[in-house]
C-alpha cells in the first residue's frame, strides 16, 4: 500500500497542528506476543490548547509468537512486527501519521 506523502494532503503543517485528533502508538513486545495499542486523544478546542480527552477504548491487535521468540534473528523480528504497523497506519489518520507518537517496549531477552 503506497503512503501519501504530506505535500500530497490539502493542509498545510500549520493547519494539522490545530487538528483535533492527536494519537499515540505503543509497541508492547512481549514474550507471548506482541501488541499494538493505539490511542486517540483530544486536547485542541478551536485555536486553543485543552487538557487532554483520552478516547476509549484504545484499538489493540496482537501478533504470536512474541519478540523474544526472535531472538538473535533481528530480520526475522522485524518482519513479525509488520503487521502491528500495518494495523497503526490504518487507524491513525493519513493527515497527521508523521506526527503521531510513537513508544516501544521490548523484553531484554529479545537484546
Amino acid at each position: 500500500m503506497a503512503k501519501p506523502r504530506h505535500s500530497d494532503t490539502p493542509h498545510s503543517s500549520l493547519q494539522r497542528q490545530f487538528l483535533k485528533a492527536h494519537y499515540s502508538v505503543y509497541l508492547d513486545g512481549g514474550s507471548s506476543g506482541s501488541r499494538v495499542h493505539i490511542f486517540q486523544y483530544n486536547n485542541r478546542q478551536g485555536d486553543r490548547p485543552t487538557y487532554a480527552q483520552l478516547i476509549l477504548p484504545e484499538k489493540v491487535f496482537a501478533v504470536e509468537p512474541g519478540l523474544s521468540s526472535y531472538a538473535g534473528r533481528p530480520a526475522m523480528a522485524a518482519t513479525s512486527i509488520l503487521p502491528l504497523l500495518e494495523f497503526a497506519y490504518q487507524h491513525v489518520s493519513a493527515l497527521i501519521c508523521g506526527c503521531a507518537n510513537i513508544s516501544s517496549a521490548i523484553p531484554s531477552s529479545c537484546a
